[in-house]
C-alpha cells in the first residue's frame, strides 16, 4: 500500500525491518497452539545499509556511570540520526538535479529512478540501494559523531 501511495506523492521509502523476519507466526482459531507458516519473501526488503547504520552499537567505552551512558547515547542517536537525514535530503537533490528531472517532480518518475538496475562498483543493483549506501557513506565519513562523544566525555558525567 505505501509503495502505490509513492507513485502519487513524492516518498524516501527505507524499510528498517530485520532481515531475519522472513517467516510470519499465524494464530489458529480452532487448535490452541501456534503454527508458524514460512512466508515467501516478506515484502519490501529491507534497506540493510540504513539498518545497520542507525541500530548500530552505542560508543564502546565504558561508562562511568549510568548517567553518563544515556546522555552519551543520547547524543549519539541525536547526532547520527540529523547525519542520516542531512545527507539522505543533500544526496536526493543532489541526484535530481544529476538525473535532469523536471522541476515538478513526478512521484511515479522519482520511483521507477529508485528501482531502475544500475551497475555499482562492479555490482547490479537498483537505484535506490546506490542512494543509500552513498548516504550511509556519507554519514561515516562525516566526524561530527567524534565530536559529540567528544564533548559528551567533557560533561560532569564524567568526572
Amino acid at each position: 500500500m505505501v509503495n502505490e501511495m509513492a507513485n502519487c506523492v513524492f516518498t524516501l521509502p527505507f524499510n528498517l525491518r530485520d532481515p531475519e523476519e522472513i517467516k510470519g507466526v499465524v494464530k489458529s482459531r480452532f487448535i490452541s497452539r501456534l503454527l508458524i507458516m514460512p512466508i515467501v519473501g516478506a515484502y519490501p526488503d529491507p534497506d540493510l545499509q540504513v539498518t545497520r547504520l542507525l541500530t548500530e552499537k552505542f560508543s564502546s567505552d565504558p561508562p562511568p556511570s549510568p548517567e553518563y551512558y544515556l546522555e552519551a547515547q543520547s547524543q549519539e542517536l541525536a547526532t547520527l540520526y540529523h547525519l542520516f537525514f542531512k545527507y539522505l535530503f543533500e544526496t536526493v537533490r543532489e541526484t535530481i538535479d544529476a538525473s535532469k528531472m523536471t522541476e515538478i517532480i513526478v512521484p511515479r518518475e522519482w520511483q521507477r529512478h529508485l528501482s531502475d538496475e544500475v551497475i555499482n562498483q562492479g555490482k547490479t543493483m537498483n537505484n535506490r540501494n546506490v542512494l543509500y549506501q552513498d548516504v550511509v557513506n556519507r554519514v561515516k565519513e562525516d566526524n561530527m559523531l567524534k565530536k559529540a562523544r567528544a564533548r559528551v566525555r567533557s560533561s560532569p558525567f564524567w568526572e
